[in-house]
C-alpha cells in the first residue's frame, strides 16, 4: 500500500529531475493561506495527490492461492493535480505533459510501482488568477497513475495426518 506522503516525495523527486523548475519552487500541496508562496513573475509548480475511484480500481480484493500462500491484490488509482504559476506556466505544463509519458519518467515511476494512465489526463488548462489586484499566470494539469498492491499470507495446512479407519457393521 502506498502512503500519500511517500507518493508526494517520489513525484517531487521526479519533477525536480525532469522539469525546468528549481527544487525549492516545486511545492507539495497548497499552503494554508491559499495563495502562492512566490512572486507573480517566478515560475513555481504546486501539486497534490488524491486517491480516485476509477474503473481500474474496481479490481479490489482479488484473492488467489499460489505455493501454499493466499495472495490478496488491489489496484489503486491516484490523480496528481499540478498548478503552475509564472510567465512560462503554460509552456512548462505542455512540456510536463509530454515528458510525463516519456521512458525516463515512466521508468522512475515504475521504481515506486506507479504506472501512467495515458487516457486519463486533463489539461493543460490555462487560467488567470486575480490575487490582491494582480493577475497571475496559472496553468492546471491533472494526470493519473495506478499501482497494484499484493499482500501474501501463509495458508495453514497439516503436515501429518493420523487417520484411523474403523469398519462399521
Amino acid at each position: 500500500m502506498h502512503y500519500l506522503n511517500e507518493l508526494e516525495d517520489a513525484i517531487s523527486d521526479i519533477l525536480t529531475k525532469h522539469t525546468e523548475y528549481e527544487s525549492n519552487n516545486i511545492i507539495v500541496s497548497y499552503n494554508n493561506l491559499g495563495f502562492p508562496l512566490v512572486n507573480k513573475d517566478t515560475d513555481a509548480l504546486y501539486f497534490y495527490i488524491n486517491p480516485e475511484e476509477n474503473d481500474i480500481s474496481n479490481f479490489i480484493n482479488r484473492h488467489y492461492y499460489e505455493d501454499g500462500k493466499t495472495i490478496a491484490q488491489n489496484t489503486e488509482v491516484f490523480t496528481i493535480h499540478f498548478s503552475a504559476y509564472g510567465l512560462n506556466s503554460v509552456d512548462r505544463m505542455r512540456k510536463l505533459l509530454l515528458d510525463w509519458y516519456s521512458f525516463p519518467v515512466k521508468e522512475k515511476l515504475s521504481k515506486v510501482e506507479l504506472y501512467t494512465m495515458p487516457d486519463q489526463n486533463r489539461g493543460p488548462i490555462r487560467l488567470m488568477e486575480n490575487y490582491n489586484g494582480q493577475w497571475w499566470q496559472r496553468c492546471e494539469l491533472v494526470v493519473s497513475v495506478y499501482c497494484t498492491n499484493s499482500n501474501e499470507h501463509e495458508v495453514g495446512y497439516y503436515d501429518k495426518y493420523n487417520v484411523i479407519i474403523k469398519e462399521s457393521r
